[in-house]
Order: structure tokens, then sequence, then C-alpha cells
């Protein structure tokens, strides 16, 4: 992930959005899901944003950035499974 940071930023000089349009779902009812299935999906949906983060600041600190989050905005909204995604 740093690697593809650092190019970007050699390439277009900055960084002004790190859009995060990475995520999963688990489909099924709730009282079935296991931890670890809620597990996974946070450490995709969640952390995989949040590492994205860590990894910029490091070494692009001075310059503010603006975060985003697409996965549950774009999912299909009118399935009617619960899921471990929400």
């Amino acid at each position: 992930m740093s690697t593809l940071i650092g190019s970007t930023v050699e390439r277009l000089g900055s960084v002004d959005m790190l859009i995060n349009n990475a995520g999963i779902s688990i489909y099924g009812e709730t009282k079935l899901t296991l931890a670890e299935d809620f597990h996974s999906v946070m450490s995709v949906n969640f952390f995989g944003a949040v590492q994205c983060m860590s990894v910029f600041q490091k070494d692009h600190a001075e310059q503010r950035v603006y975060p985003m989050r697409t996965s549950g905005i774009l999912s299909d909204s009118a399935r009617t499974e619960v899921d471990a995604h929400g």
C-alpha cells in the first residue's frame, strides 16, 4: 500500500481524497453468523480504511486528505437478507 500511495503522489503531485471502495458482506441470519464472520467484515470494511489512512499519514502528515468510504453507499440496498455488513 505504501508503494501505491508513493507512486500516486509522485505521479500526480498530491492526494486530496482517499476513497475506500473495498468491502465484503456475509449473508445469512444474524443469529447464525459467527463472531469470526463479523471480525472478517470489520477487518476489511473498517480497518482496511484505517490502514490506508495510517500508511498515507506516515509519509504525508503535512498534507490534509479527506477519507471517503463508498462500499456501503454503493452496495445493493434492495436486498432483504440480514447480513454481517449491516
